[in-house]
């Protein structure tokens, strides 16, 4: 997967819609949520419902839950504390984007 972004600053993983149909997977996988996220400038969007996926970096292979939202994102995956610390990954600015 390219184009993964690191955030220190968001809570939760991410994923836009458009991927889970590119993975195969439909909205009756998601697990049903009402969480509404609020990007850094004050949008809000509601989630779709959460996705759990097994996912693996370097020779980590972790299970993470992503929050689902119907958004236009340059990014495929967006990797937040919630990964970061269930991985115990010490992230550094300069390589907050894997290609």
């Amino acid at each position: 997967m390219s184009k993964v972004f690191v955030d220190c600053g968001a809570k939760v993983n991410i994923l836009p819609c458009s991927l889970v149909r590119k993975l195969g997977k439909s909205r009756e996988d998601l697990i049903p949520s009402d969480v509404v996220m609020s990007s850094f400038v004050g949008d809000k969007s509601k989630t779709i419902g959460v996705l759990p996926l097994k996912i693996t970096v370097a020779d980590r292979k972790r299970v993470a839950a992503f929050y689902v939202v119907e958004t236009s994102v340059d990014y495929n995956i967006l990797l937040g504390r919630d990964w970061i610390h269930q991985s115990g990954c010490i992230p550094s600015s300069i390589f907050q984007l894997f290609f």
